[in-house]
């Protein structure tokens, strides 16, 4: 499965550090943090199991 979630900068940092630099969507859509539940426009998507998340009511963990 492809469990793929958007993330804002500041828990992409929690998740990988300060020094690793994410890779962005070239036309970020604005919408939520999947896992604080801010407001975001980052463009940065990791793929992460659902369970927990703020949007693990979406089936399967799949976003449009």
């Amino acid at each position: 499965m492809n469990w793929t979630h958007l993330a804002c900068e500041n828990c992409w940092h929690i998740l990988n550090g300060e020094n690793r630099q994410p890779v962005r969507a070239v036309d970020p859509r604005g919408s939520y943090c999947c896992f604080c539940g801010a407001e975001t426009t980052s463009g940065i998507y990791v793929r992460h199991h659902p369970k927990g998340l703020k949007c693990e009511a979406i089936p399967e963990g799949e976003h449009p």
